[in-house]
């Protein structure tokens, strides 16, 4: 309920709630005599829940980036394969060169 999201930076109920719970109770409010203070009041807290969403987005758009250059360390372009070396090859999207118009042959056929 209260962990903090590494990518956030926020917890869950932060984002949902605009702010963090209290384990100690407060003391009760005083009752607002204007209701002027009760839409300023709302106000600050619609922005405190955009300033949350958006420095989440922010956060995550980061962790992101992070983790792309990461990731990107282990890629290699220029493989180095030698004649006889055994491979993996993925095939998922081939049976669209293997099935065509008129050929007869039925892709889930395919070898």
């Amino acid at each position: 309920m209260n962990s903090v999201n590494t990518s956030t930076s926020l917890s869950g109920f932060q984002l949902k709630t605009g702010s963090l719970p209290c384990i100690i109770p407060s003391p009760p409010n005083i009752p607002q005599k204007s209701s002027n203070i009760a839409l300023k009041s709302a106000c600050e807290f619609v922005k405190t829940i955009q300033h949350h969403i958006h420095e989440a987005q922010d956060n995550l758009l980061a962790a992101k980036i992070v983790q792309a250059h990461y990731a990107n360390n282990y890629c290699n372009d220029n493989p180095n394969f030698k004649i006889s070396d055994q491979v993996l090859l993925n095939t998922t999207n081939h049976h669209c060169n293997y099935v065509q118009k008129g050929s007869g042959r039925v892709g889930k056929f395919m070898p």
